[in-house]
């Protein structure tokens, strides 16, 4: 179902009290609106939400305005929802939300009520940056490759049972390797591989490993694509509340461990979740021999 968002957040605009007007259109929509903001923006409730929304209702709309009028974005998403729908085979409720974002947020995806929700910031689609917004400026034909991303992380999440044929998918576009989603436990590992071989999946598979950089935002990943965090993990980390660097090293010794584990099971490749943070990453390859000046020359 497609939930257009973006009139109501443009009557705010108008409104006599935007900040009032704001507040209870988030109210109307606190179940999707509340999520959205803890997972992309930060907590509604904390102090910081209220400049963020201010800088949000002053920011300059001239470009949003101007996508609207020569680009019927409701038609695009519609037929980009259609076409992603028949493509996965679909057969789990997805909601598509269009709507002004809050923060840098391009796209998204949750789990809201235990229905997949997809959501797209209209504002980084209009052919134009804009810092006041921090609008990316993508053009507005990218559109549909962004919706069908999104609905494709809500079937994962929420279909397991999806008909989709994953390997003739990635294979029309080019991909010669697939990654899977973080976990910790090495027995999930093995069951993918199984899911997968059922499927006749036959590229070659990289396990996702996440080096845990804070606790509370691992969390929310794990709520938001359905990945599993062991109370071993948090535990071991917990132990660190006031010692960042023992927690980076905690962390890559979390790691390393689950990435010997796999060997052992015969993986060759992984790919870690670095987001966009070296220093774990560095840490992890020292403990794994990975570093240039531990490579033996050839």
């Amino acid at each position: 179902m497609l939930r257009n968002l973006i009139p109501e957040f443009l009557d705010v605009l108008d409104a006599a009290d935007p900040e009032a007007a704001y507040h209870a259109y988030f109210d109307r929509h606190r179940a999707l609106l509340s999520a959205y903001w803890r997972n992309y923006v930060l907590d509604p409730d904390s102090s910081h939400a209220t400049e963020v929304i201010r800088a949000t209702l002053r920011a300059e709309r001239t470009d949003l305005k101007a996508v609207l009028e020569s680009v019927d974005l409701v038609q695009v998403a519609q037929e980009a929802m259609a076409r992603t729908e028949d493509l996965l085979q679909v057969d789990r409720p997805v909601d598509l939300v269009l709507m002004v974002g809050v923060g840098g947020a391009n796209a998204g995806e949750l789990v809201v009520d235990g229905k997949g929700t997809a959501f797209v910031s209209v504002e980084h689609f209009t052919g134009r940056a804009n810092p006041t917004t921090w609008g990316m400026g993508l053009n507005p034909d990218l559109l549909p490759v962004w919706v069908a991303h999104e609905m494709a992380h809500c079937v994962r999440y929420t279909s397991p049972d999806s008909a989709s044929d994953l390997k003739r998918l990635v294979a029309e576009a080019g991909g010669d390797y697939a990654v899977s989603q973080f976990f910790f436990e090495a027995h999930l590992w093995e069951r993918f591989l199984e899911a997968c071989e059922k499927r006749r999946i036959a590229i070659p598979l990289a396990p996702g490993i996440m080096p845990v950089r804070d606790v509370e935002q691992l969390l929310r990943f794990a709520a938001r694509c359905g990945a599993t965090v062991p109370k071993s993990v948090v535990s071991a980390l917990a132990r660190y509340p006031n010692d960042p660097e023992g927690f980076k090293e905690k962390s890559a010794d979390l790691a390393a461990e689950q990435i010997e584990r796999l060997k052992a099971l015969g993986v060759r490749h992984v790919h870690l979740y670095s987001l966009n943070r070296s220093d774990i990453v560095l840490k992890i390859a020292d403990r794994l021999g990975w570093r240039k000046e531990n490579v033996p020359n050839t």
